[in-house]
């Protein structure tokens, strides 16, 4: 690869990175199916609708990766309004029953975990901003005024 283009893909690594970063998350998530799925958006779209419907997330950033078994399998950054210490050990075990193996952890520092995530984008997978567009928009962020024509996911 030329070096401008690897300069170019670490300047937009960088950008997500910063991008993800400027927001609050709770739990960093990596998830794998126990049946063999090649659809990264219908598996996001399921994965989506559990933590909606049973953990009442409200945003979440979901990358698909190529899994190296078969199929694919998720990573990413997600926001629980209502936390309290026991939910990734709930988020866990509920996503382990739906979908199959899977590791949650606490986002302790969004930078560590935001620059991770991004390493999925550049390598062009799909990836998925996911939730409430409002949860989305950050106080006196240069962007807060934005109008979110994307709806309610977006896919780039």
């Amino acid at each position: 690869m030329p070096q401008s283009t690897l300069a170019n893909v670490e300047l937009l690594k960088e950008a997500y990175a910063t991008h993800l970063n400027s927001f609050p998350w709770d739990m960093y998530l990596t998830q794998t199916f126990k049946l063999t799925r090649r659809d990264g958006s219908n598996a996001v779209s399921a994965v989506w609708k559990c933590l909606q419907d049973v953990f009442s997330s409200n945003r979440a950033f979901l990358a698909v990766e190529p899994y190296y078994l078969d199929g694919i399998h998720l990573h990413g950054l997600l926001r629980i309004p209502e936390w309290h210490d026991t939910l990734p050990g709930r988020v866990h075990k509920y996503l382990t029953k739906a979908f199959g193996w899977n590791s949650v952890s606490t986002a302790r520092s969004s930078g560590i975990v935001s620059w991770y995530c991004t390493k999925y984008i550049v390598k062009e997978n799909d990836f998925f901003y996911l939730g409430d567009p409002e949860a989305w928009i950050l106080d006196n962020a240069p962007y807060s005024d934005y109008d979110d024509s994307i709806g309610f996911q977006a896919k780039f």
